[in-house]
């Protein structure tokens, strides 16, 4: 006999069960004949420009003592940011976008940036149907 950890999950009833059922036979039906690989998947993160000191692993190898200056890492309260949006077909990736810090990226400004940019990547990439 072995002592195991206890297992979580979803509590699912019988009803759930059904719907999901009814959901996935949907979802099939839909993108049926090949129509999946015509998906494109995005996202967008921000980056810090600025990287983390991690006090365990950046070391400097250095002869004697020298002196703090030649040692001190820098750190900004409000680290520089960029964003990098990217995203996945079936066979294919686009090229990122970036957007750098102090372009405020909202509503009309992402729609204006996926017509400018994605659109026209995706037409070339799957043809006329977008």
């Amino acid at each position: 006999m072995k002592a195991r950890k206890e297992a979580k999950g979803h509590l699912i009833t019988e009803h759930e069960e059904a719907k999901h059922l009814e959901w996935c036979k949907r979802l099939r039906k839909r993108f049926a004949a090949g129509r999946h690989r015509k998906i494109l998947f995005s996202d967008k993160k921000w980056f810090d420009v600025e990287g983390d000191h991690n006090r365990q692993n950046d070391r400097v190898w250095l002869k004697g003592k020298p002196s703090l200056a030649g040692r001190m890492v820098t750190k900004r309260q409000k680290a520089k940011q960029v964003m990098v949006r990217a995203g996945i077909t079936y066979t294919s990736k686009t090229p990122l976008i970036f957007a750098h810090e102090g372009v405020k990226v909202q509503e009309p400004q992402y729609c204006a940036l996926l017509e400018n940019k994605v659109l026209p990547w995706a037409s070339r990439y799957f043809g006329e149907e977008v």
